[in-house]
């Protein structure tokens, strides 16, 4: 029989790879198993499916990845992890078809096997690149950090706001689905100097401005405003395609989105909120006071504000490289400025990989080789990219936290690249060819 090329596994990473795909089915079977509210339905031959689709496409592959790298440590074949993966993917999205409010599609099945398939290949190679040293590193290096600095563009290109496509129609505290109704009376709206009726039709330039991407909303609410438990739609603006604004309600805070690049793209725009904004006893919109809403987009940023009674709130987010986690979010959230840490983070898990192979080639057998003498240069593609992102799309250039989040991400690198390098031994999975295996 032809022979056939396996990874051999030592018995202890065969026991965590059992492990991790038992917990990897038991995530796998909460994530996507458990009934939910009822959607609109779409055809099963989609592959980026529904205004989230790009969303959901980039969290299945997330979510079987796991279950691929757990498949190879336990197996150490490829053929029977992706055989294993494809038959595990198939059974939930049959089993999704009798679960009410769950929707079966071939994107789901794609991104299913593609997440598990990206699992195997880092499981095979993840050991080596930990303990790859000199050029291997450099070259490693260099990769990682032209696809961190070209997502770190890329995610700044997408934080900017973008006139919808289609024609929109105006909706005034309409329910729907998973939503609370707004439980106050709005009393005017206005969005870039034009009076807002439900039912208006309104062209795309209208609801953002395509030169300076910028969207004005002003709206007089009567009083009082009791908290809601769920989002409350105050005005919104769509099409049977795309959402183009929403301003609404979610507690006692206002949010606010706008359209954005991501929207094409079936990414999440960025949704604000101005906490306190509704439902707050002695801030002034008791009795029949009027409540006056404003919100502001541009390019560099997102603002709202609330007037009541003589009392100002105003909360504002700058469109930064450190917010691209905000697309990619599985679930919607309000974020204001204290989900500052939250973009230092991210950056610091960007910015760990690329900095720790930078590290490991400094440490060749020779103290002069060229990888040592270059081993900054990833690092300075990246500081490019997080400079010059700002520049190239108008967008607001990375606050110090932010900065600190690099900070952070490199001192990480530093300590794991030092770890690895005197306190860990770790050793690549040996390739054995055998016959009929």
């Amino acid at each position: 029989m032809k022979p056939t090329t396996v990874r051999t596994f030592g018995p202890g990473r065969r026991r965590l790879g059992g492990v991790l795909v038992v917990a990897s089915l038991g995530l796998i079977g909460l994530m996507t198993l458990m009934p939910v509210a009822p959607s609109i339905t779409l055809p099963h031959a989609c592959i980026v499916c529904g205004p989230l689709g790009g969303v959901d496409f980039a969290a299945n592959v997330v979510l079987f990845t796991p279950l691929g790298f757990g498949l190879m440590w336990l197996t150490g074949r490829y053929g029977t992890t992706v055989a294993a993966a494809f038959a595990v993917t198939l059974a939930v999205e049959s089993l999704q078809l009798l679960i009410p409010g769950r929707f079966a599609s071939l994107g789901d099945l794609l991104a299913n096997a593609l997440g598990a398939v990206l699992g195997a290949w880092v499981a095979c190679n993840g050991t080596g690149w930990l303990v790859a040293t000199g050029s291997q590193a450099l070259r490693l290096s260099l990769g990682l950090s032209a696809l961190v600095a070209a997502w770190i563009v890329t995610s700044a290109v997408l934080l900017l706001p973008a006139p919808p496509s289609v024609l929109q129609q105006v909706q005034w505290a309409v329910l729907r689905v998973n939503h609370d109704s707004f439980p106050g009376r709005i009393r005017s709206v206005e969005l870039n100097d034009r009076f807002l009726r439900p039912a208006l039709g309104l062209h795309g330039t209208w609801v953002v401005d395509p030169s300076s991407g910028g969207t004005v909303l002003r709206s007089v609410i009567d009083g009082p405003i009791p908290a809601t438990r769920r989002k409350a739609i105050i005005v919104r603006t769509s099409n049977f395609r795309e959402e183009g604004l929403f301003f609404g309600q979610w507690g006692t805070a206002a949010i606010i989105r706008t359209h954005q690049v991501a929207s094409f793209a079936r990414l999440r725009p960025i949704m604000v909120k101005l906490d306190g904004a509704f439902g707050g006893a002695g801030r002034g919109d008791e009795g029949n006071s009027p409540v006056t809403i404003e919100g502001h987009s541009d390019r560099r940023r997102l603002t709202l504000s609330r007037d009541a009674g003589g009392d100002h709130l105003e909360v504002t987010v700058r469109r930064t490289p450190g917010l691209g986690w905000t697309v990619l979010l599985p679930w919607d959230v309000a974020i204001d400025n204290d989900w500052w840490l939250l973009n230092a983070a991210w950056l610091a898990i960007l910015i760990v990989p690329v900095a720790y192979t930078s590290q490991r080639a400094r440490k060749g057998p020779e103290p002069d080789q060229p990888a040592a003498r270059a081993w900054w240069t990833p690092l300075g593609l990246i500081a490019a990219s997080l400079l010059g992102a700002p520049l190239l799309t108008g967008t607001s250039h990375m606050a110090p936290t932010e900065w600190g989040g690099v900070v952070i991400g490199l001192a990480a690198a530093w300590a794991l690249s030092y770890l690895t390098s005197h306190r860990v031994s770790l050793k690549a999975p040996r390739s054995a060819t055998t016959a009929g295996v």
